[in-house]
C-alpha cells in the first residue's frame, strides 16, 4: 500500500497519462503541454490570472513562464490586461482565438476525470480532495520554513 501511495505521489505515470491525452490538442494548436496547463488553470481561475497566480498553481520558474505567457500573447491566445487598481500587476485573459482550444481541453479534461476516478464514490473523492489538500499544506511548509 506504501509503495502504491508513493508511486501516486511522485506522479510520473500520472502526468505521463494525462501529457499523452492532451497531446492531440497541443498539436492540433501548436502549444506545449506547459502551455495547455495554463490554459487548463485559466480556465478555473476568474479573477486569479496574474503571473504569479499561475506560478503559484502550476509551481513553474517565473522566468520561464514570463517567457511562455509572452509567447502565448504573441500567438495571440492570451491578451495581456493590466489591473485597474494597481498597474503594477497583469491579468492574463484568453482570446476569442483561445476559446475554441480551451472548450477542446474542457471536454477532454472532463472526459479523463471520469475515466480516471470511474468507481470511486463521492465520499471517497471527497476524502482524496481533503487528504491531497493538506500534504500540498504540508509539503509548502516544508519549502516555506525547511525541516
Amino acid at each position: 500500500m506504501r509503495d502504491k501511495m508513493e508511486q501516486f505521489m511522485i506522479g510520473n505515470k500520472f502526468k505521463n497519462f494525462i501529457a499523452n491525452q492532451l497531446n492531440a490538442v497541443s498539436s492540433k494548436y501548436g502549444i506545449k503541454n506547459t502551455e495547455l496547463n495554463i490554459f487548463i488553470y485559466l480556465d478555473k481561475a476568474s479573477e486569479e490570472n496574474t503571473a504569479k497566480d499561475i506560478q503559484k498553481y502550476l509551481s513553474m520558474n517565473k522566468g520561464y513562464l514570463s517567457h511562455v505567457l509572452d509567447e502565448l500573447c504573441t500567438k495571440g491566445y492570451l491578451e495581456a490586461v493590466p489591473d485597474q487598481r494597481d498597474r503594477r500587476y497583469i491579468h492574463y485573459i484568453p482570446t476569442e482565438l483561445a476559446k475554441p482550444m480551451m472548450e477542446e481541453l474542457r471536454l477532454t479534461k472532463n472526459r479523463l476525470d471520469e475515466k480516471i476516478f470511474s468507481g470511486v464514490t463521492k465520499k471517497e473523492f471527497e476524502v482524496l480532495e481533503r487528504i491531497s489538500c493538506k500534504i500540498e499544506q504540508n509539503v509548502q511548509d516544508l519549502l516555506d520554513n525547511g525541516l
